[in-house]
Formats: C-alpha cells, structure tokens, sequence
C-alpha cells in the first residue's frame, strides 16, 4: 500500500453516528440532534473537531477494512467529521485540519447541510467548496477521493431535499461526478451505491445512514482506494 495514513473529512455522515427522529427511543448514543424544521447555516452549537468516534463512524470501518487487507502495514483513518458543517466552513477550516493530521490521502464527503438549507442555491456553492478543498489537498501532495452526496429517504423527519418537492441531491451530484474528473481526483460514487437500497443503507430518519449504510460507505472508499493505492 503506498499510503498509510488517511484523513476522511466532512460533516455528520463522516462523524458517523446513526440517528432517529425527535421523541424516538436512541438506539444509539448521539451527539446531536437536529430540531424538527429545516437547518439554517450554523444554527446549533455544535461541539469542535475532533468529534468523539462513533462505533458506527465509516472511518473506523474502513480502517478495519484497510487494516485486514495489508496486515503488514499500520493504517491509520482520522475521523474529522463535525455534525451540522456546511460546505464553506469546512473548506476553510480544512488546511488547519490537513496541517494538524499530516495525512497522505484525503477522503472527503460534504455538502449536504448546506443542500439541505437552501436547495438547488446552494449547488454551485457546494461544487466549489469541493473543488477549493480537492485543490488544497493536492498542492499538498496528497491522494484525494470524493463521495458523491448520499440519496436521502422521502418521508424522514430530516430529509430536508425534498422540502421544495424536487430532488436537489441528484443535480448536485451530476456537477460534482463532472467537477471531480476535471481536476483529477478519485470518485467515489456513494449516491449509486445507494441508490435503490435507501430502505436498508438510510436510517429512519431520511438523512443519516443506517450501520449497514456507514459499512457501506467503507467499503465503497476501500474499494476505491485499492483500486488507486494498491502496489
């Protein structure tokens, strides 16, 4: 393997924690929890990176993945996932995160907070932030591989895309596949991963995976990563 050590960067999907609709029974410990209507810019306080890990988190997955597979090596996965980020906030936080982590290889996955508050508005905004962060991991001599964003479930207490009755997240995705081709990063195509399997890979909650959708973002980036990485 000629990369070791991994930063996956984005917001509460990265952070990994499976969540439920307010007034359900937790099932699992969360750190967060979002109010019933839709989701302004940085309307809660959330806690700063680094996030506590979650069981459930994909780097920690991926992690296992990676390390069953080159048992010879030390393979390391930061979880910088922070709950509630949107897409400009993370881009500017990154080179501090990117500085502090000293990783080889990028893994991010972001933008659906900001979709999520303004719709179809915010697209350009999310494909530059991507871009801006991509940019800055490779000046940096870094491997970058990018998730498309994840469907969510119509009928959740947070699938907020479908608020104004149109599917933001699939035109997102189509300037984002583009947009990362261009300027020579890996995709990793989440959204086709679970697309039709949204039942089974999005909580109930219509926004967050489930712990079988967190495994199979894993295996998604691992795929793509021993594709690429691999010697």
């Amino acid at each position: 393997m000629s990369v070791t050590k991994f930063v996956a960067y984005g917001d509460s999907i990265t952070e990994g924690f499976v969540q439920v609709c307010p007034g359900a029974a937790p099932r699992l410990a969360t750190r967060w929890s979002l109010p019933p209507g839709p989701p302004g810019p940085r309307a809660l306080a959330f806690e700063p990176r680094p996030a506590p890990y979650a069981p459930t988190a994909y780097p920690l997955k991926l992690q296992e993945l990676l390390a069953a597979r080159y048992a010879g090596q030390t393979i390391a996965v930061a979880n910088e996932g922070s709950g509630g980020e949107e897409i400009e906030a993370g881009a500017q936080d990154l080179p501090r995160v990117l500085t502090t982590e000293s990783a080889q290889a990028l893994l991010l996955q972001e933008g659906i907070n900001s979709i999520n508050a303004t719709h179809a508005a915010a697209i350009p905004i999310v494909v530059d932030g991507l871009r801006t962060m991509i940019r800055e991991a490779r000046k940096r001599g870094m491997a970058v591989f990018v998730g498309t964003l994840l469907p969510e479930r119509p009928g959740g207490c947070r699938a907020y895309d479908y608020l104004d009755e149109k599917d933001d997240i699939v035109m997102a995705n189509i300037q984002i596949r583009t947009m990362v081709g261009d300027e020579g990063a890996v995709l990793v195509d989440l959204y086709q991963a679970f697309n039709g399997r949204t039942a089974t890979f999005i909580g109930e909650d219509g926004l967050h995976p489930s712990a079988e959708g967190y495994q199979q973002i894993a295996k998604s980036f691992f795929d793509a990563i021993v594709e690429r990485l691999e010697e």
